[in-house]
């Protein structure tokens, strides 16, 4: 019974955040755009600035009082919606990862920047390959990915294998678990640390329009 409250108690208070951005998108947001730019643009925006920017930054916000008592199940798209699931998990230093991962044919994925992108957009129009692309940025912990891996599929042209790894740290003198991992602990990451990196690898198959019935 207690369990049952307490689940509810706090499903309550994730949407309570919902409901104020909506308030807020609706009466304060919304009306400034409206008074300055087409209908359709205003809404646009006001949808834009609520579903990427305020919803995202309270949930992560609700995690620094309700963090997660367990690994989670999948990493979410900058909204919020559920996307790749969490499979494989690695321990070592980042180094470490790097290598490996360039030991079985990996690459690690480039950083997004405006070269970068051009350099993906050019490579998709003349089928030209591009082994280090950019990578969409996926959430776990309320941050994207530390890094990720992408490795092409021989003989299937724009497609690849890609995983993202996220660092945690953990506490070496308890069994890796609930109460001995750091979830958002990860300031070791870059000064040789030894890290639990969760990952959530998948086959990226391109572009396609799907249709459904």
């Amino acid at each position: 019974m207690i369990d049952y409250v307490v689940r509810s108690f706090k499903r309550f208070a994730v949407l309570i955040p919902g409901i104020v951005i909506a308030y807020l998108s609706i009466h304060s947001i919304f009306p400034v755009f409206d008074k300055r730019l087409p209908l359709a643009l205003a809404i646009f925006l006001t949808y834009v600035l609520g579903a990427y920017l305020l919803i995202p930054a309270a949930i992560r916000f609700l995690r620094i009082f309700f963090p997660a008592r367990h690994l989670p199940l999948y990493c979410v798209t900058p909204d919020g919606f559920a996307s790749d699931p969490i499979n494989v998990g690695v321990l070592g230093t980042r180094t470490q990862l790097i290598k490996a991962m360039e030991t079985a044919g990996w690459h690690v994925a480039d950083k997004h920047s405006a070269r970068n992108v051009l350099h993906e957009l050019w490579s998709a129009a003349f089928n030209h390959p591009y082994p280090t692309a950019p990578m969409s940025n996926l959430y776990l912990f309320g941050r994207h990915q530390d890094i990720g891996f992408e490795i092409p599929i021989p003989g299937e042209r724009g497609h690849r294998h890609h995983v993202r790894f996220w660092a945690t740290t953990y506490k070496n003198d308890k069994p890796l678990g609930v109460d001995s991992i750091r979830w958002d602990e990860r300031r070791s990451e870059r000064h040789g640390g030894n890290l639990l990196w969760l990952g959530a690898a998948s086959r990226d198959v391109g572009y396609r329009l799907r249709f459904y019935r």
